[in-house]
């Protein structure tokens, strides 16, 4: 850490001496320009471009194959290494093991194509880019795809939603497979947020602020746990299907006295799917004021429907999945919390 005292040299102006060691390291000349970059919190950057243009160039990550595989390659494309080499000692080449969770890999982070493949050496190479996938984008992306996820439960769980000859078993595991392509969203949000924190300029040309920054990270986290209760209300629907199964067929419906269980499924299934549409409807529009007022209209009968399965102890199994459409509101609010404008944020602090 260095200190230097503020000097006046003019009417208008101010001046510091520069760490001698840092202008040697960064290669300054006498007549060099220097960037200078306000960041949100008032504090100042000092940049050298020439030296950061250097540094912009691909970085490179080597990995030597190993039972940690898996985790440094992710570890690497979560840091932002733009080429990601892995390398094996082995006279045989990597194993077939290797290759697969090296293929896996190219299919599970976006943007990762394998550029180069040999016996002993595959190279990925990051090409996402910010002007085609920006954060905003990608979170709309995610937004979209829970969306189609909660759509297409309720729609199961609704005895009067056309079924069109699709199993229900068929129906689950196709939802469940969405969630692959939040996870993978996810992962290049994450990566895309850490390139921002690190590069002050970066955020200008983005036009994004490190508050917003903040925000983008807890919207993607509660999006990507609203994929993973959906994944888990299909397993919950896939493991109790005798019931389900039952519940959902219309002409046992029409013989039978309604059932009071499947009416609080299709009930908070769409409850919940509104709420999201909603929810989604402000971030998109940063209705501000509507935030607080969408939290008010959300459902808040949970200790009534489980009430209600005590009168139900055979189909008591399913109150599990009413559970998990409640912590899915509980995460719609957290994220209409974060929906408020940056200067009412920072007052509250």
């Amino acid at each position: 850490m260095h200190y230097r005292k503020l000097q006046r040299v003019g009417e208008r102006t101010y001046s510091i001496n520069l760490p001698r060691d840092w202008v040697i390291a960064a290669g300054i000349q006498k007549g060099a320009t220097l960037e200078i970059n306000e960041l949100d919190s008032g504090n100042l950057v000092i940049n050298f471009p020439e030296s950061r243009d250097v540094e912009k160039k691909p970085t490179i990550y080597e990995i030597i194959a190993s039972d940690t595989l898996s985790r440094d390659i992710t570890r690497a494309y979560l840091l932002g290494y733009e080429k990601i080499v892995i390398k094996t000692d082995r006279a045989m080449g990597f194993s077939s093991e290797e290759i697969q969770e090296i293929d896996l890999a190219s299919r599970k982070y976006p943007g990762a194509e394998i550029m180069h493949e040999g016996k002993n050496e595959i190279t990925f190479e990051i090409i996402a880019s910010f002007e085609k996938m920006g954060p905003y984008k990608l979170i709309h992306y995610i937004f979209s795809t829970t969306q189609q996820m909660l759509n297409e439960i309720a729609n199961i769980l609704n005895p009067d939603h056309p079924k069109n000859g699709i199993p229900i078993m068929e129906e689950l595991h196709r939802i469940q497979n969405l969630d692959l392509k939040v996870n993978r969203t996810y992962l290049l949000v994450v990566r895309q947020l850490r390139a921002l924190i690190q590069d002050p300029s970066l955020r200008t040309q983005q036009n994004i602020n490190s508050l917003r920054i903040m925000d983008y990270r807890l919207f993607v986290h509660l999006l990507e746990h609203i994929g993973d209760n959906c994944v888990l209300i299909c397993e919950h629907l896939i493991e109790f299907q005798n019931l389900v199964v039952e519940l959902l067929d219309k002409s046992y419906l029409e013989e039978n006295d309604k059932d009071p269980i499947m009416e609080y499924l299709t009930t908070v299934s769409q409850q919940v799917c509104d709420a999201h549409k909603k929810t989604f409807d402000v971030f998109v529009k940063t209705e501000y004021k509507k935030a607080p007022k969408l939290i008010q209209e959300f459902p808040r009968d949970l200790k009534k429907y489980i009430q209600e399965f005590k009168v139900h102890p055979l189909k008591a199994p399913l109150s599990i999945i009413l559970y998990r459409f409640y912590d899915i509101l509980d995460m719609l609010v957290d994220i209409l919390d974060l929906i408020q404008p940056e200067e009412n944020f920072l007052d509250s602090q």
